[in-house]
């Protein structure tokens, strides 16, 4: 996979560290924006980590397709909210 050999070199290779970092934080960038709305709105608490719930609802795809290459059921989605955010009103 080309996006696991860029990771690798990116550990070694300090302009490809950069891309990557910046890449990584443009991806970032969407979800932080909608949490802070959130936030914003009174949805979220006023002192919750923004990354952290970043991290905590987008590692789960990530392991279950980089790391455990199993298969991601449709119901993976609204579960992982679920348990991050808490049930939907």
């Amino acid at each position: 996979m080309a996006s696991t050999r860029m990771r690798r070199t990116a550990y070694r290779d300090p302009t490809l560290a950069t891309l990557h970092a910046d890449l990584t934080r443009r991806r970032r960038e969407p979800l932080l924006a909608v949490l802070a709305r959130a936030r914003d709105r009174g949805e979220l608490a006023a002192g919750v980590d923004l990354e952290v719930v970043t991290d905590l609802l987008a590692s789960p795809f990530f392991y279950r397709r980089f790391v455990a290459h199993a298969p991601i059921p449709p119901t993976l989605v609204d579960d992982v909210v679920s348990h991050v955010l808490g049930p939907s009103t």
